[in-house]
């Protein structure tokens, strides 16, 4: 289709990224106050890039991504004893990235490239991990004064303890040198994926590498 859609790529990419979670409860924010960590993972998967001209494109993807946080706090009971507390939140999700790009060529087989556009992203599995210790009170003493404050081990319900589908934000820049792609990019989730009188927001900051296939000759 000359002067339209002049050719398509395929690229496979992996690499590594970094998750953590804004999360809120009646103003106060408790990422801060609990001081949530980054969770470190990866990820896998594959983009197609639209070409319409030789600057823009459409690039829609499916990736295989962790996301998630984690946290280790010293809390104190009303009757002032304490104890330590940590916990690993670690969702495995499916994003589906459409990315509007702008590319510059400024030499022959090399490729800058940035984009922006929506992410859609579905709960796969995962996991929730806890750890409790104490030297002045007992795990059943806590359970008893603060319901619910320690949660079980076990895998994480999509649909029940949190929303199953999430909406967000990607930025993507890169470069393309002749086949091989390295690329960075921040996805900013927008919905609220808790249920309860909380707020909760992913948040994924990545590196990939990949390679990529061009499966349809330039045409101009």
């Amino acid at each position: 289709m000359p002067g339209y859609l002049q050719a398509q790529e395929f690229s496979v990419v992996g690499g590594a990224n970094v998750s953590n979670m804004s999360t809120k409860v009646d103003g106060s924010n408790l990422a801060s106050e609990y001081g949530f960590q980054p969770r470190v993972g990866g990820h896998l998967g594959g983009l197609i890039d639209l070409k319409f001209g030789k600057v823009f494109s459409i690039e829609p993807g499916l990736i295989f991504i962790t996301k998630g946080f984690k946290f280790d706090h010293t809390f104190q009971l009303d009757n002032g004893k304490k104890y330590d507390y940590s916990y690993k939140f670690r969702p495995f999700y499916l994003d589906i990235p459409v990315i509007a790009k702008v590319n510059w060529n400024p030499k022959e087989r090399f490729r800058v490239y940035g984009g922006l556009g929506p992410v859609f992203s579905i709960g796969l599995f995962g996991n929730k991990k806890t750890a409790f210790s104490s030297n002045e009170t007992t795990l059943a003493e806590v359970e008893a004064l603060y319901p619910g404050r320690i949660e079980d081990d076990g895998k994480i319900r999509f649909g029940d303890e949190i929303k199953r589908h999430d909406v967000g934000v990607m930025f993507t820049a890169g470069i393309n040198v002749a086949m091989v792609r390295i690329g960075a990019f921040y996805t900013q989730g927008l919905t609220n994926v808790t249920y309860d009188h909380s707020t909760a927001r992913n948040r994924v900051v990545g590196v990939h590498v990949g390679y990529t296939f061009a499966f349809r000759n330039e045409v101009e």
